[in-house]
């Protein structure tokens, strides 16, 4: 079966979240065989099979676009589809309902409990969410408003909405926060709302106001622009978080291992991530100073484009006085772990020193133990996003 859908980048996702809770309205609850593939020469994307409770066999669904992110037709076919009409019908009326999906939406209240590996974030309330610490020191509770077609469809969009909540809050008290364990519980507790006055505090003068991390206004509406949608013009910022806070979690577990309730084993396992982190920490600057607002040079040889990337993070390290001078470390030092496999050291530090040359290294000597500081770097990345979010336009 066919159907002419003909919606746009903006409307695509909505109606197929509403197409997927329509079919489980109308014929159960079911799974996916989801193996996505993309055909350009036919403009077509392949979903998958799903499968539902009153399906004998499961539903092959695809569709065709004339641009990238919209659809023009969607494709639901099976031999059962076919042959039996009752199924064929909730089928035709599931895509009905969701070519109409504003009118199935519901706002849904969703509670999270979350755990900070250093200290709880405090109260804090959007028109979109509310964050309060509990009586259990290390959790939070982040409660977010969602717009969503069912309990699968929500849940799923409020995990998604929370993941990026959870990098914003990284960047904002380079720190690092993780979903609580199931069986952690917490008493709710609201103390005095306090936004961050002092946005340019760097390294370890974190703001931190009776053992509780505060956040500035910026990224309070930041996180209700996220839950509300009206984040397109902040999505390479969000991107350039995400990388923050994964990289910001090997260095936790680099320096604060000790203090941190980890067994032996698992701190050895964390040890050769240093040039992991690096990665990360260089590419959120790539990503974050990727602004596009300017053209790329292009070549006088060949008129191509010509981009110099490392330039360009350096002058927005630059932009708002950082320290460039690690950046230029890390980064050629990232550049030689991944193109060359140049590591920054090679662990065998085993509680004494033992000079020896390395004709390979910077300073021609072995290096048992990194001599990078990954939280110098860490200082540099977060101070430039905060900024970045504090100059941007957003309330």
């Amino acid at each position: 079966m066919e159907f002419t859908v003909n919606m746009g980048k903006d409307k695509a996702n909505m109606f197929l979240r509403a197409l997927w809770s329509q079919i489980r309205i109308n014929l159960g609850e079911g799974g996916w065989n989801y193996s996505p593939y993309k055909n350009g020469s036919k403009n077509l994307i392949h979903f998958g099979w799903l499968s539902a409770k009153m399906l004998k066999e499961p539903l092959d669904i695809s569709i065709k676009y004339k641009q990238k992110g919209s659809i023009t037709t969607l494709s639901i076919d099976s031999s059962e589809l076919q042959q039996n009409k009752a199924i064929r019908q909730k089928v035709e009326e599931s895509v009905q309902n969701a070519m109409s999906f504003n009118t199935l939406l519901n706002k849904t209240r969703v509670s999270f409990l979350i755990k900070a590996l250093e200290l709880p974030i405090g109260s804090y309330s959007g028109s979109n969410f509310r964050i309060n610490p509990t009586k259990n020191g290390s959790l939070n509770i982040i409660e977010l408003s969602v717009f969503g077609f069912d309990k699968v469809d929500i849940s799923s969009e409020a995990q998604a909405i929370l993941n990026k909540v959870l990098d914003i809050l990284s960047v904002e008290t380079q720190s690092v926060f993780f979903y609580a364990n199931s069986d952690e519980q917490g008493e709710e507790c609201r103390i005095a709302e306090i936004e961050t006055d002092n946005t340019l505090w760097y390294g370890t003068d974190r703001p931190i106001v009776s053992d509780h991390f505060t956040i500035s206004r910026k990224a309070k509406l930041l996180i209700d622009n996220v839950i509300s949608g009206e984040n397109e013009g902040s999505n390479k910022y969000l991107k350039a978080c995400r990388l923050f806070h994964s990289a910001h979690k090997y260095s936790m577990l680099r320096y604060k291992s000790e203090s941190l309730d980890l067994s032996e084993r698992f701190r050895r396992l964390a040890l050769p991530n240093e040039e992991v982190a690096a990665v990360l920490y260089m590419s959120a600057l790539e990503v974050a100073s990727d602004t596009n607002t300017e053209k790329p040079k292009k070549c006088e040889a060949c008129g191509n484009p010509v981009y110099s990337i490392s330039s360009r993070v350096l002058a927005y390290v630059q932009r708002f006085e950082a320290h460039d001078r690690i950046v230029k470390d890390f980064y050629k030092d990232r550049s030689i772990y991944l193109h060359t496999g140049g590591f920054f050291s090679d662990q065998s530090y085993a509680g004494t020193t033992v000079p020896q040359l390395d004709p390979s290294s910077e300073s021609g000597c072995r290096n048992q133990l990194s001599m990078r500081n990954l939280m110098a770097v860490s200082d540099v990345v977060s101070f430039c996003l905060r900024q970045q979010l504090q100059d941007s336009t957003n309330g």
